[in-house]
């Protein structure tokens, strides 16, 4: 019976009932000593016999007693009178978030808003062990000015807990009920296994869904039919449904609500990073709405750590300076509160001079750090200094004079400065972190000279990059990062084409595998491996679950995101969840060559050619040598029907990238359509001369064939490709000029077994679709 006005508890006057729930009545209240009100949660007289519930309700105030978060309800008091419970929390005035949706979808900018905010305070939660484990619009509450304030503690626990029979559907038969919490709760959950902080994240990925389409995301006429909906039906993106929402927002909905924790964002901490950089990125609530966020609330910093100079006197340690640049970056990436702007972007001031205020601008940078080296024997030098980007104002500058094999204790201590200097917090490096390291100084030299011709990406820098991971691994076979790289540089010569798959994808296999024996944490391992599954393997499930475990260890990397947009969804036709890959991979990553022209490579394989020429333009604007872009645009101006340009386009690629067979069978099959067959056929001749000397897909000399008409002679092409699992086949539906083929028995035959003829669509219908063929 609900208690009445005028009641007292100690100093606290009951003034009226807000609200009955599971674990208790809550009422406002005055606090006669303060002058103040408050709520105050009672539990009910029934409750109050059962020791279990009574218990529950201890937990939830010695829990909340332990937080002290903005987006979290705090606690003031607890105690007991005439043998009820009771705890006092702070009166948070405003619409639970249940309410604010009865109108409908919220904007997106609104809704990355509340995100933020509710991710920041399950962050907090996390941090100190604690799971919310009911996570719901109920059980949020937005004030007028825009806070959002996570309530209802109640079946909280401090540790991973196996799901027991309280947390699972109390009535789950009924017809036509349908319980809040019911549409919130993860698969593991449902099924009663043991569970962990990850199913926070899985109820926010359902909250989020609904804040941008007004609608659940797992519906039914039933509980029984809402939990068939959780473990078997996969939700569509909702940037696909409203083109007003941000790919990359629809992106994290859909990576939050993954079946397979492992396959979720792995903390909140995480999330609330990739929610920061989608802030970052321009998506902003809307000026007057009343609702945005609070200003005292920041996005935290962003850093972005610029190649060091090298001071020493012979000018031959730039594979120490990029090296030790690089290792700083993967010690800040594991700082909470901080965003590192990636790699590839940074790098593109190596050399020259160049104003702070300027690189802040182009990176959305916050801070920059720069170094330089000089190395002399056995010792190094290295002076860091850290400014900010508004002023330009040095925050922060040391010089370390260390013994050469200390460079690893260095590079962790000027990591930790740095986040201090930023007010972030830096994660103690973890076990795997560590072993994943070299224990030689020779094996770390040989494996950061093998990074820098790695980040060369061209088929002499990778063939360098092979060479030194192997003198790394022979000093430290344990060195799972070496292996790791080793796997990377071996795909990638297979999928440039200058590699027959089966010279180098099973020692890529291996490499990959022994890296995440060591050290399952390396999202490099598991990106490589599913590149392989997809490209070679052609099987698109396990390379879809790689690709997306690479993503939930690295959600920050911008190549984790690429890989999956590239290597998976894009060869099977899933256009618009590869842009949203993508433009997130560009928010995380906003001046890397690569990322911004494989942006123009699916608009162009969508048929989406004046978006495409754009983006790649835009690429080349950064980079006008960049002889990838102008291979894609060559292949637009052709898709198009204008050969002439075509021609100039690839001719631009060849004089800038070599006479690669990619941009020969381009070339000619540019040249046979405006009509120069002769032409077209010294380049075929050309590819097959090449082919004497080093592998060349025959997938390039089939596209010139068809340009020529000869279809047979294609066909018989693309048949010697599949023998040798040539790597690009994995895009060949993709390509207009095949299109010449489709309705041939050998083309069909071959796109089928492939698992390609009947991609596209959503993920969730190529999940049900796609053969998993045997690997040959």
């Amino acid at each position: 019976m609900p208690l009445t006005a005028g009641t007292r508890f100690g100093p606290y006057e009951i003034l009226s009932l807000l609200g009955v729930g599971g674990m208790g009545q809550v009422y406002r209240a005055r606090d006669t000593r303060l002058g103040r009100d408050v709520a105050v949660k009672i539990l009910p007289e029934a409750a109050a016999q059962d020791e279990e519930a009574t218990a529950r309700f201890r937990e939830e105030a010695r829990l909340l007693a332990t937080l002290n978060h903005a987006n979290i309800v705090g606690i003031h008091d607890v105690g007991a009178q005439d043998g009820i419970a009771f705890v006092v929390f702070e009166l948070v005035e405003g619409d639970t978030l249940r309410r604010r949706l009865e109108g409908g979808a919220l904007s997106p900018a609104t809704s990355l808003d509340y995100a933020r905010q509710i991710v920041d305070g399950i962050a907090a939660a996390h941090d100190r062990g604690i799971v919310h484990r009911d996570l719901k619009p109920e059980n949020l509450v937005v004030t007028p000015g825009g806070r959002v304030k996570i309530l209802d503690f109640g079946v909280a626990k401090a540790r991973p807990a196996r799901a027991d029979a309280d947390a699972t559907i109390p009535a789950m038969t009924r017809p036509g009920v349908v319980l809040g919490t019911i549409g919130y709760m993860a698969p593991e959950q449902l099924r009663g296994e043991p569970f962990d902080h990850r199913i926070d994240l899985f109820a926010f990925g359902a909250i989020l869904h609904e804040m941008l389409t007004g609608s659940r995301a797992f519906r039914g006429e039933s509980d029984v039919e809402i939990v068939a909906a959780i473990l078997e039906h996969d939700v569509e993106n909702p940037a696909i449904a409203d083109p007003h929402v941000p790919a990359a927002l629809g992106a994290i909905v859909c990576h939050c609500l993954e079946k397979n924790p492992a396959d979720r964002m792995q903390s909140a901490r995480d999330l609330l990073q990739a929610l920061t950089d989608l802030r970052l990125a321009g998506l902003e609530p809307s000026g007057g709405s009343g609702v945005g966020a609070p200003p005292d609330r920041s996005p935290g910093a962003t850093v972005a750590v610029l190649p060091f100079m090298d001071m020493s006197a012979q000018k031959d340690q730039d594979y120490l300076c990029d090296g030790i640049a690089e290792e700083i970056m993967s010690a800040l990436g594991h700082a909470h509160g901080m965003r590192v702007v990636a790699r590839s972007s940074s790098f593109q001031f190596k050399g020259g001079a160049h104003d702070v205020r300027d690189v802040g601008r182009r990176l959305g940078a916050t801070a920059v750090l720069e170094g330089s080296v000089r190395k002399s024997a056995k010792r190094i030098r290295v002076g860091v200094q850290l400014a900010t980007t508004d002023r330009g104002v040095q925050i922060w500058s040391e010089r370390y004079d260390r013994d050469l094999e200390d460079v690893l204790a260095m590079q962790d201590d000027i990591a930790l400065k740095v986040a201090e200097a930023l007010e972030a917090r830096l994660a103690a490096p973890s076990a795997s972190r560590t072993q994943a390291r070299a224990s030689d100084l020779e094996a770390y030299t040989h494996y950061l000279k093998a990074r820098y011709y790695w980040n060369r990406r061209t088929e002499a820098g990778l063939e360098e990059s092979l060479a030194h991971f192997r003198l790394a691994l022979e000093r430290d076979p344990s060195y799972a990062r070496a292996h790791a790289g080793l796997a990377d540089a071996l795909v990638t010569l297979a999928v440039y084409g200058t590699k027959a798959s089966a010279d180098v994808v099973p020692h890529a296999r291996s490499a990959a595998r022994r890296a995440l024996e060591l050290d399952a944490s390396l999202a490099s391992a598991h990106a490589c491996l599913g590149c392989i599954e997809g490209l070679h393997d052609w099987s698109w499930a396990a390379a879809a679950r790689s690709l997306r475990r690479a993503i939930a260890l690295g959600p920050n990397e911008g190549t984790a995101h690429q890989a999956l947009a590239t290597n998976y969804l894009l060869p099977l036709r899933m256009f618009d969840e590869a842009l949203a890959e993508l433009r997130l991979a560009m928010a995380l990553d906003p001046l890397s060559l690569a990322v911004s022209s494989t942006l123009g490579v699916v608009l162009f394989y969508a048929s989406r050619y004046d978006e495409a020429e754009r983006a790649l333009q835009e690429t080349l604007g950064l980079d006008d040598r960049f002889s990838f872009a102008h291979l894609f645009l060559g292949h637009v101006r052709a898709a198009q029907h204008r050969y002439h340009e075509a021609v100039e386009s690839i001719e631009a690629a060849l004089r800038l990238g070599g006479r690669a067979p990619e941009s020969l069978g381009a070339l000619g099959y540019a040249l046979a359509m405006s009509g120069a067959a002769e032409a077209a056929r010294g380049v075929l001749a050309e590819l097959a001369s090449l082919a004497e000397r080093r592998y060349a897909s025959p997938t390039a000399s089939a596209q010139i064939h068809i340009g020529l008409g000869d279809h047979a002679s294609a066909l018989d092409a693309l048949t010697r490709a599949a023998d040798l699992r040539s790597l690009d086949l994995a895009w060949l539906v993709l390509r207009p000029p095949f299109a010449a083929l489709r309705g041939e028995p050998r083309f069909d035959s071959l796109t089928s077994a492939m698992g390609l003829s009947k991609a596209g669509g959503s993920e969730a219908e190529t999940r049900a679709s796609a053969p998993l063929p045997p690997v040959g």
